[in-house]
This record gives C-alpha cells, structure tokens and sequence, in this order.
C-alpha cells in the first residue's frame, strides 16, 4: 500500500466525516495523484480482499461494535498478494460463449476454443479461490451452483430452439451475416 495515498484517503475521509468502508481510488501520473473516486457501495472485488486476507465485512462489524481505531494506529498491511479470485458464472459464460463460437463484445481478438477449454480445465486448478464457493462455507455456494446451472440450461434451449427454428427456415451459415442482414 502506497503511504502517501493512505493519507490522502483517510484525511479526505476524515474531512468528510465519513463511517464505514470506501474505495478511495486514485490515478497517478506524472504530475502526481489525482482522485478518481470515493465508492462507499461494497464493490465486485470485495471477495479478492476478503480471500487476500482483509475481511472488510468483519472490520465493518468491529467498526460499529467498538468504534474506530486511534488515529496513530497503522494501516493493515497482512494481506497476501498475487491472490487470484474466480467468478464461477462469468468464468462459465465465457466459455459457453467462446466454444459456441458467439462473437465477444470485447475489442479484442475472438478466442480459440482451445483457450475456453483449457480456461475450464482451469476452474479446476486449486490455487484459484472462488468468489463464493467455499469448502468452510459449503451452502452459498452450493446455491450458486443451482443457480448458474438454472440459468446457463434455460440459455441453453433458448439456444437449441434457435438454431432449430433456423434451420427449419432453411438459416444456416454465419450467423454475422445473417444479424447484419436484419435476420
């Protein structure tokens, strides 16, 4: 954690008179830092924290069970690094995506489906943590699983009656073509 940019968010948070947890995002450049953003919502990488070793939801909780900390005591700086958290959903909707062969909306180079394969031999791989399965906690995650699994079948044979009305209309072929072409 870059010092000076801790002082920067915590007197800035201190003049507002803010409780509770925010992200205080800077872009520094040459001319030094400037502040981007305040985000006092719980943000989409809470569980890399949370999995890096900086439990927010329990710091919130010690916050309002027994006030802040003294203003001379250090910032936290125990959490590992190089940490990497999955989204299992997003992570399987890629795949589907990509294997399908569906154009990505991304600048970027369409993948290979071999990339999306190897993408879901890694989901596997067992230095990745999960943004909410959890071999301590089993249940939430166990209802994520029903969910994505829900979700990804009902796409599923949205898909097969698609392509089946398509072919019974005699569509096949690229489907680029046939979107750009109203179809």
């Amino acid at each position: 954690m870059d010092p000076s940019l801790y002082d920067h968010a915590t007197r800035l948070l201190r003049e507002l008179n803010w409780t509770g947890l925010a992200m205080v995002e800077f872009k520094v450049g040459s001319d030094g830092p400037k502040l981007m953003e305040i985000n006092g919502r719980v943000w989409g990488s809470l569980p890399l924290a949370v999995h890096s070793g900086v439990d927010f939801p329990a710091r919130l909780a010690d916050l309002y069970l027994h006030g802040p900390p003294d203003p001379d005591v250090p910032p936290f700086v125990n959490y590992k690094a190089g940490v990497r958290v999955r989204n299992l959903e997003l992570d399987l909707a890629w795949i589907r995506q990509v294997l399908r062969g569906e154009q990505i909306d991304f600048p970027a180079r369409m993948p290979r489906r071999r990339e999306a394969l190897s993408a879901l031999v890694g989901i596997l791989n067992p230095s990745y943590r999960f943004d909410i399965l959890s071999l301590s906690d089993p249940r939430p995650g166990a209802v994520e699983v029903y969910h994505i699994m829900t979700r990804l079948g009902k796409k599923t044979k949205k898909i097969i009656k698609r392509d089946r009305t398509e072919a019974s209309l005699g569509l096949s072929g690229d489907r680029s073509c046939r979107e750009e072409s109203g179809v």
